[in-house]
This record gives C-alpha cells, sequence and structure tokens, in this order.
C-alpha cells in the first residue's frame, strides 16, 4: 500500500508513445522502493493511461519528495517484429541520475 501521494507532472508536449508494454526497472529504482516497486510500477501505468490520451516519450513523478522516470521508446503502431532480438516491448521505470 503506497503511504504517500504518486503524483505525475504535466508533461512537456503530446507524443503517441506506448504505455502498455512489459515494465521493467532499473537498480536503482529497485534499491529506492524496495517493497512498493511494483505497486509504483502498476500506479504509475494506470495514470500515464488514464491521463493522457497522447503520452509523450518520458513520465515524469513524484513519490513523496522522490522522484523517477517512467520512458517509452516504442511508438504505438510499432511492432516488436520490427527490432532484431527483441522478443517485447518494454517501458522502462528509472531515476534521473541513471540517465
Amino acid at each position: 500500500m503506497l503511504l504517500e501521494n504518486l503524483v505525475l507532472q504535466e508533461q512537456e508536449c503530446e507524443g503517441n508513445y506506448n504505455f502498455h508494454s512489459e515494465p521493467v526497472c532499473t537498480k536503482g529504482f529497485i534499491e529506492r522502493f524496495g517493497d512498493i516497486a511494483s505497486e509504483l510500477v502498476y500506479e504509475a501505468l494506470a495514470l500515464i493511461n488514464d491521463t493522457y490520451q497522447n503520452p509523450d516519450w518520458l513520465q515524469v513523478f513524484y513519490y513523496g519528495n522522490k522522484k523517477f522516470w517512467v520512458i517509452s521508446d516504442f511508438k504505438r503502431d510499432v511492432k516488436v517484429e520490427n527490432y532484431k532480438g527483441l522478443k517485447n516491448l518494454y517501458v522502462i521505470f528509472m531515476l534521473p541520475e541513471e540517465y
């Protein structure tokens, strides 16, 4: 259960990016959020998809005073078959300092 507010910062511009793909988290994200990391992933993806009809590739969140990024490098119309060696499209959860 999240004990603090999860806040999605307003995106700078519209995009056409896919936030329905498989989430992956960086080591820093997992270390910072520990037991609530998976809940943050679920809640953040739901918030992006409920808030934006045309999400940009970078979404910025605050959980309390902790900032993290959610990044999708894949546009909605992209198929995994277009990428050699990929089995899934991904959405990345990371800390800004890991970029």
